[in-house]
């Protein structure tokens, strides 16, 4: 079946926590062997192009303290890795995307020492997961590949998830869907324990 996913569903939820956080509404109906109609509705009001702010900021404190910082994000979903970019291009890091945990492990190991402030691990991965990217990324022969944060992203939250993500070598643990605050802040939090 063309077009077919078997994804956990986050989409639609990240989705709809966005079309909520801008004060509209999401719908869809859906019908077996004919697919899925999603419809969003968003208010706005007409504004002149005078009105238009040139810049919109995360959180000025947070997003000061991350202007510049090197993110590797390492995300399979296109709409999760969409959104993670956004809001971190808003914020003023500079951020290196790949979709898998081997390109990860490729892209951190053919990189420059230092040339990463930070990792944002999916754990959820086709071929080799979050966890086994860590563990190689985490035995590489550099001085960086010890201590370079990495950030586990992941649906599951349990408590077993996170000593998991810890186990394997990663120092901090965002469950999806990931708030644009709580990325910022995980990262502020990140920059300000190298500085």
């Amino acid at each position: 079946m063309e077009g077919a996913s078997s994804g956990t569903g986050l989409g639609a939820s990240i989705a709809k926590q966005l079309v909520e956080l801008m004060g509209g509404t999401m719908s869809f109906t859906s019908a077996l062997g004919r697919g899925t109609t999603f419809t969003i509705c968003l208010p706005f009001e007409k504004c002149k192009s005078s009105e238009i702010p040139q810049a919109v900021r995360v959180d000025a404190g947070d997003s000061d303290v991350i202007q510049g910082l090197r993110v590797l994000l390492v995300e399979d979903n296109d709409l999760n890795a969409e959104i993670a970019q956004f809001t971190l291009d808003r914020a003023g890091a500079v951020v290196t995307h790949v979709k898998d945990g081997e390109s990860a492990v490729e892209t951190f190991a053919a990189s420059a020492p230092h040339e990463y402030d930070v990792v944002l691990m999916d754990i959820m991965m086709p071929g080799i997961d979050g966890l086994e990217a860590t563990r190689q990324i985490r035995a590489l022969d550099r001085e960086d590949a010890a201590t370079t944060p990495i950030i586990a992203v992941s649906a599951n939250a349990f408590a077993d998830d996170r000593r998991l993500s810890r186990e394997a070598g990663m120092n901090a643990h965002l469950s999806k869907p990931v708030s644009s605050q709580d990325l910022v802040e995980a990262l502020a939090h990140i920059a300000a324990d190298a500085s």
